[in-house]
């Protein structure tokens, strides 16, 4: 047990811990021989088929005999839209594998959707998972014998290991939230409306998301602060705000010193960023804003804070105080920015199959917390929200993503 398995199991009255990736192929896959890879990973990933438990107060991850086909599910679907609701799903962690996964059948191509516990890894170990299972599938369909890695540790040690005690101890007493909450958006009222589960996506295509990754470049920042500064002008837009303020998902592993061995798990954290964005202010301003923020935040090893103070925290505390500290302290925000990077296609080929397109997203959100993710395959950006709210709430949404889509033209 890590102290993050648990930190995305007290986080459900938020959202539901588990992150998503669907894969859209020109042809059909082999139902058997992805049964055999699933069931070849769980070796690799033991947690995957494992459920979560809370005996007497303490947590546990109990082992199941769990084979390939309890965590496969073959589906005859006609659109995009049904296949898209079958993502939408959930897992029961105290009784089903941690994995779930669609063959979702068209009329004359397969889809691959993935629904992974978030208490078992973030977007970057997810996506580790994906190119695991495919290579996999593709060793089996080959006929050769496939090559499964052992298990590896999967706690937050690594990250720590090329720090002294002095150096942790500037990084606890540093004034650095990754979490702070935006109390100036008003909410509105509740409404008598149906609500359900919504995968909201927009497409950026290839030509576009390439004048912006130039733009970007001839600016002297990256792409990523391109995309966050379109979605705090789109928040500021749409809110009539002046000041946005939300974090952004760091990736940890550069901390991990090199040769260290380390499995796939949670090793993100969040990095808090402020703009103030005025009206008719030009779109490179923000852009430059954001570079100058996430530079400091690149380099600086503060934002391991929250990670260090919560596995204190998991190691010191009882569980059921734990529980009453997290409640107390962690407040989330109205929006977040989440950006998975790019679904490499070589390592992403299940057998050589051609892949139309892939996307990956995170966790769906039960409150009016929206987290903007991204991902990017072969060129072209995915942006996603995933909530839970009414069609109004969805089309909003939506308008939200173009905006973000469009902004910098």
């Amino acid at each position: 047990m890590e102290a993050f398995d648990v930190w995305h199991y007290f986080s459900r009255d938020l959202y539901e811990p588990f992150m998503r990736s669907r894969l859209d192929f020109s042809g059909r896959l082999q139902v058997d021989a992805l049964e055999k890879s699933i069931a070849l990973t769980f070796k690799a990933v033991p947690l995957l088929s494992c459920v979560f438990k809370v005996d007497n107060g303490v947590p546990k991850w109990q082992s199941r005999p769990f084979k390939g086909e309890d965590a496969l599910d073959v589906v005859k679907v006609l659109g995009a839209s049904v296949a898209d609701r079958y993502l939408t799903g959930s897992i029961d962690i105290s009784s089903q594998p941690q994995l779930k996964v669609f063959l979702l059948r068209g009329q004359y191509s397969d889809s691959l959707g993935v629904i992974m516990s978030h208490m078992i890894c973030d977007g970057a170990g997810f996506k580790k998972y994906l190119y695991l299972l495919a290579d996999i599938y593709s060793a089996i369909a080959r006929g050769d014998a496939p090559t499964v890695p052992p298990p590896l540790p999967r706690g937050s040690e690594p990250l720590f290991s090329g720090l002294g005690l002095k150096d942790k101890w500037q990084i606890a007493k540093s004034r650095y939230s990754a979490y702070a909450p935006i109390r100036d958006i008003p909410k509105k009222p509740a409404t008598q409306q149906p609500v359900r589960a919504h995968l909201v996506r927009v497409t950026i295509p290839p030509k576009d998301f390439s004048y912006l990754k130039s733009m970007a470049k001839a600016e002297g920042a990256t792409v990523n602060d391109a995309l966050m500064a379109l979605f705090a002008r789109a928040i500021s837009d749409t809110h009539c705000l002046e000041c946005v303020r939300f974090p952004a998902t760091m990736d940890l592993r550069k901390f991990i010193p090199e040769g260290t061995s380390y499995g796939i798990g949670n090793y993100s954290s969040n990095c808090m960023c402020s703009f103030k964005i005025k009206s008719r202010s030009p779109f490179l301003g923000t852009l430059k804003d954001v570079s100058r923020q996430m530079a400091v935040h690149k380099k600086s090893p503060a934002v391991l804070k929250s990670v260090l103070l919560w596995e204190f925290a998991f190691k010191a505390l009882p569980y059921p105080i734990l529980k009453k500290v997290y409640d107390r302290v962690i407040i989330y925000p109205r929006f977040s920015f989440t950006n998975v990077g790019i679904l490499d296609e070589k390592r992403l080929s299940f057998g050589g199959l051609p892949i139309r397109s892939a996307c990956m997203t995170g966790t769906i959100k039960k409150t009016a917390y929206t987290q903007m993710s991204v991902s990017t395959f072969k060129g072209a950006c995915t942006l996603c929200c995933n909530i839970i709210g009414t069609d109004e709430k969805r089309a909003a949404t939506e308008k939200l993503l173009k905006q973000v889509a469009k902004g910098y033209m």
